[in-house]
């Protein structure tokens, strides 16, 4: 039974049903009981309002949420409801206070004031139906309007008191009272906009009996200005314009646009209809949850056994029982994912709704067609690199025909043939048989100079991040690239990640499309070594490879090493501690250099890059293991044998050192 008595809905309906009747009680006392004494009615409305007035005392200094009597206080402020509470209580106690004078008229102004107070207390009622699912969007639509109203009755002044002095000042001479001044200025110009329209603007409307002459009647306007004829001489033709003016702008125009500025509002709170409501709702609720059981003005008692417990007797307030529901785990669980599913509903119509505006589209279609520019452009600059290097290639052919038709004309001419005519000399060969003697120390003519490949590739190597596309013409830097605008990479692992070094190192190979560090562990040369250990194994000569698992390829086991050192120190991992000694005494004794300088490494940079040393050795390896005990190190089972042979799959400077191993003992590769 306690339960029925808190809770919130029963609350509700209590106090609905009080202010019903506090409002029928307050319509009998101002027409039916106002009398100069006053009537057990009215000593009940005023013990009606007390309470109200108590309630919202409670109201301001109740915090039950702990934000602190200043924060509650401007909280308490900025709903316009509070606002009208505290405005009714305001010209309640101003009427009630006129109405206990003796002088019968400052008694009247007591119940003119109540009479106002009245209309307040009515529009309060308002507040009561935002719970309404139906009329509760609509309420806070009328408050929208309001403030739309305010604005349009800004622009709409400026007319009617425009429109209303000229007019007056044309018809009426010198008018000295000022209530019909603000009546032919003001009152008359407005009533026209809804259709009441003067007659003293139009001499055939006018009659004498509709005014007074001299202003002497108090009850009648002043006659306009007159002849001897009694008739008006105001100019009819521009009192005609001016209405005619001001019914356009003020009756089209103005009304027009508050009515759209009314249907935009409406539209706008109609969107959203339920989710004001639902927070309506949980606001008005949260309020009952912590007013006092009792209605009004029962709740005076519960006012008065608050004000006993807390003021006299100083008791501790209890604490704030949180508004909330407990929910159990599988509850919760299904609420959780219900929020997550309309989280992803809400955010994929949001999604849906940009992709088919029109700025979306202007976008998109401007992204394409930037990108369909830029493949143009470059590959405009393709065709034009290529076109002249096919030129360059027709060139050199025309070169070398024309020196084998030198040639030949001059091996007939050892022969003792001869024309009628002079053999014509041609240019190219006049260059070679001067350039002849130059050239005639080298047997090996220079090959056509190819730039690094992997180092361009599209994707770089451990990571999503695409490379600038380069060209083939474009990768030297002397070659001018206005377009070049590669994206900076160092990985997450590098220590130092200041670019401002950047400009200071640059690949000599040429651009690769990436800027930074990348993968590697300092700008510039990083610096490896790569050990080609052998030996000959059934009379095949064979070498050590390492499987290597993110580039699907063997490898030498090489890596970077300390300065003066020609093994790296992973192999010491590799291959265990004795064998490493073993093998870095070979090493000492009898390596031989193979390769020493840039490698096309897919983690090269523009400003990073990999430099290599490919040293060889060849060993007994069944002495080395011997003196061992035959055992290697952790990773030995990713180690092989393998015959050098131009077949094993390997990336493609190690595979060319290895075919410079093959040449230094004369096998075939």
């Amino acid at each position: 039974m306690a339960g029925l008595f808190t809770c919130p809905q029963v609350k509700f309906y209590w106090n609905i049903a009080s202010y019903f009747g506090f409002l029928w009680l307050f319509a009998v006392v101002l027409m039916m009981d106002f009398q100069p004494t006053p009537s057990w009615r009215e000593i009940l409305l005023y013990v009606w309002l007390t309470s109200l007035v108590c309630e919202e005392v409670r109201q301001l200094f109740h915090d039950s949420d702990g934000f602190g009597l200043q924060k509650k206080a401007k909280m308490y402020i900025k709903d316009v409801w509070n606002i009208l509470d505290v405005l009714s209580i305001i010209l309640f106690i101003a009427g009630l206070a006129c109405r206990l004078q003796t002088n019968e008229t400052v008694f009247y102004v007591g119940k003119v004031v109540l009479c106002i107070d009245f209309i307040i207390f009515c529009l309060r009622l308002m507040a009561i139906f935002t719970i309404s699912r139906t009329l509760g969007p609509k309420i806070i639509i009328v408050r929208r309007m309001m403030m739309d109203l305010f604005f349009f009755m800004f622009l709409l002044s400026i007319w009617v008191v425009a429109y209303g002095v000229a007019k007056q000042g044309i018809l009426i001479q010198n008018e000295e009272r000022f209530n019909w001044i603000v009546r032919g200025a003001v009152y008359e110009p407005y009533l026209v906009i809804f259709g009441s329209l003067p007659a003293s603007i139009d001499n055939t409307q006018f009659s004498m009996d509709s005014c007074s002459v001299n202003a002497t009647d108090p009850l009648k306007p002043k006659c306009p200005v007159l002849n001897e004829d009694n008739v008006p001489v105001f100019p009819e033709w521009l009192t005609i314009i001016m209405l005619c003016v001001y019914l356009l702008f003020a009756n089209i125009l103005l009304l027009n646009l508050l009515i759209a500025i009314f249907n935009y509002t409406f539209t706008e709170v109609q969107d959203n209809t339920d989710a004001i409501w639902k927070f309506q709702r949980y606001e008005l609720i949260k309020e009952y949850h912590s007013r006092p059981s009792l209605p009004p003005p029962f709740i005076l008692l519960s006012h008065i056994y608050l004000l006993i417990t807390h003021v006299f007797l100083r008791r501790p307030s209890q604490k704030h029982k949180q508004f909330r529901q407990e929910l159990s785990q599988s509850e919760e669980e299904e609420l959780l994912s219900w929020e997550s599913f309309m989280k992803d509903n809400y955010l994929a119509s949001l999604k849906q709704d940009k992709s088919q505006s029109v700025e979306h589209r202007i976008q998109d279609t401007a992204e394409k067609v930037g990108t369909m520019s830029e493949l143009l452009e470059r590959e405009h600059e393709m065709g034009s690199a290529g076109m002249v290097k096919r030129l360059t290639r027709l060139e050199e052919q025309v070169c070398q025909t024309a020196r084998a038709l030198q040639w030949i004309m001059d091996a007939l001419k050892s022969q003792n043939f001869k024309s009628k005519e002079e053999a014509p000399l041609m240019a190219c060969a006049f260059k070679s048989i001067v350039s002849e003697p130059a050239e005639s120390g080298g047997e090996d003519q220079e090959k056509e100079k190819t730039h690094h490949f992997y180092a361009r590739q599209h994707r770089y190597t451990g990571s999503t991040l695409k490379r600038f596309p380069v060209p083939e013409e474009k990768v030297p830097w002397e070659v001018e690239f206005t377009l070049y605008q590669p994206p900076v990479y160092n990985h997450q692992e590098a220590k130092d990640s200041d670019t401002s070094a950047l400009d200071s190192h640059r690949n000599p190979a040429g651009r690769t499309g990436i800027k930074g560090r990348g993968a590697l562990k300092s700008l510039g040369p990083n610096h490896i070594v790569d050990p080609v250990i052998t030996r000959t194994e059934g009379g095949v000569l064979e070498f050590l490879a390492l499987w290597d698992q993110a580039e699907g390829c063997w490898k030498f086991p090489g890596g970077p090493a300390k300065s003066g050192e020609n093994l790296p120190d992973r192999l010491k991992t590799t291959l265990g501690v004795k064998l490493y000694q073993q093998i870095k005494g070979k090493m000492e004794s009898g390596a031989k250099e193979v390769f020493k300088g840039y490698v096309d490494d897919s983690r090269n940079t523009d400003n990073a890059w990999v430099e290599t040393t490919v040293v060889t050795v060849h060993v007994d390896w069944r002495s080395i293991l011997a003196g061992n005990g035959s055992k290697m190190g952790s990773m030995s089972e990713q180690l092989q044998w393998h015959e050098v042979s131009s077949k094993i799959a390997m990336c493609p400077y190690q595979k060319e050192a290895l075919r410079l191993v093959a040449q230094l003992h004369h096998i075939n590769f």
